[in-house]
Order: structure tokens, then C-alpha cells, then sequence
């Protein structure tokens, strides 16, 4: 944590470079379409099926990239618990600062930021 490249991104990318910020959930008839035709989603992190009726994370340009909403999760709590590991608070703030705004009103972001804070 300490050796953290602040040119480094820290957000969950498609590898054609596209930001994972997308909360999708298949419509009904996209559900009936995926039980006739196959095709189910696959998370591209941990490649657990993704069941239709659950949501999932891609990026806004249809990349065929999905990710699962426990591989999205722990992403942001893995940079989190290194804001809790890391000295440099500058490091620290920049970290904070990439962590999406619907996230910020949970205990675990406003626990590393009090941290932060001290």
C-alpha cells in the first residue's frame, strides 16, 4: 500500500479502458430473450453467473464486460482498507476521492475517511 502510484487508477475499468460505473439490470424481456436464446452473463472478475434478475456493473458503452455486484463492492473495499494501511494522507485524500459518491454515505467509506481525518 505504501508503494501506491498516485498515476495509478484506481477505478474498475473494461479492458478497453472504459470506467465500470453502469448499474444495469436486465429488462423483462431481455430476461425472456436470454431463457430462449441462451447467453446468460458472467462476472469478468470472479466468473460466477450473474442471474438475471440480479443487477450488475458495466461500462455505458456496451463493452461485453460484466461485473457482479460482490466483485464491484470488494474492489472499493480493497481500496478502502488500504486508505486504513497508508501513511501519506495526500495518498490518502486522492484514494478517498476515487471512491464513487454513492458509496460515500457507508460506514466503511466514512470510517476510513475519519481515519483520515485524525
Amino acid at each position: 500500500p505504501e508503494s501506491f502510484d498516485p498515476g495509478e487508477s484506481l477505478q474498475l475499468i473494461c479492458p478497453q479502458g472504459h470506467l465500470i460505473n453502469k448499474r444495469k439490470k436486465l429488462k423483462p424481456w431481455q430476461q425472456l430473450q436470454i431463457l430462449v436464446h441462451g447467453g446468460e452473463k458472467h462476472c469478468n472478475e470472479c466468473q460466477d453467473k450473474i442471474a438475471s434478475q440480479e443487477f450488475r456493473w458495466r461500462c455505458e458503452h456496451h463493452c461485453d464486460y460484466n461485473v457482479c455486484v460482490d466483485c464491484y463492492r470488494s474492489h472499493w473495499s480493497e481500496i478502502l482498507a488500504m486508505v486504513h494501511k497508508m501513511r501519506d494522507e495526500q495518498k490518502c485524500w486522492q484514494m478517498l476521492g476515487a471512491i464513487p459518491l454513492h458509496l460515500r454515505d457507508d460506514t466503511e467509506f466514512q470510517a476510513a475517511k475519519a481515519r483520515v481525518n485524525r
